[in-house]
């Protein structure tokens, strides 16, 4: 075989790889913008379910910490309702002053900032959101987490009836549930 052989056959070779490393990364891409477009979709749809024991608010006010969402969120909800009330999303950056709102999606918060974030909208009748490890174990009221590639919801249902966030038993039967 002579070089030029040679050369087209690795040159071919490393097209290849390049290729099928493009492949991958598209697709871990995609897995990631799929599952956070889920989680969107998720978080309205969870509202559906829940009954909050003080709503005065004319407006359904979804407020997203540390959004990773970009802006999923504004889309899938622009020109919505949630309990026939218009949906409104809010983005902070910072949790020290938590707006009004009827869900707080919480994510990308160390265990102690999580704790202070939770103690700040205790008695407001917020439903927490997050996808934090440990999330209702740390007296969130619904955790979304990953197996074999499917969200599953983990509720913590005590913290949410003290909350005077009452989750329908619809939602509880697909969930973990703490009490």
């Amino acid at each position: 075989m002579d070089s030029k052989t040679k050369s087209m056959k690795l040159c071919m070779m490393y097209r290849y790889f390049a290729f099928i490393i493009l492949v991958s990364l598209c697709s871990n891409l995609y897995a990631y913008e799929s599952s956070d477009k889920l989680k969107t979709v998720l978080i309205g749809k969870i509202a559906k379910y829940v009954t909050w024991e003080e709503s005065s608010s004319k407006e359904f006010r979804i407020t997203i910490l540390n959004s990773p969402f970009e802006d999923l969120m504004d889309k899938r909800y622009e020109g919505r309702k949630i309990n026939d009330k218009p949906v409104v999303m809010q983005y902070i950056d910072d949790a020290t002053n938590v707006p009004p709102t009827d869900i707080l999606y919480i994510t990308d918060v160390k265990i102690t900032e999580l704790k202070n974030i939770l103690e700040k909208v205790s008695g407001e009748n917020v439903l927490t959101i997050s996808d934090s490890r440990g999330f209702a174990e740390k007296d969130g009221i619904i955790q979304f987490y990953l197996v074999s590639q499917k969200i599953k919801l983990k509720i913590n249902n005590g913290v949410s009836k003290k909350e005077g966030v009452i989750i329908s038993s619809t939602l509880l039967r697909i969930a973990e549930i703490l009490e």
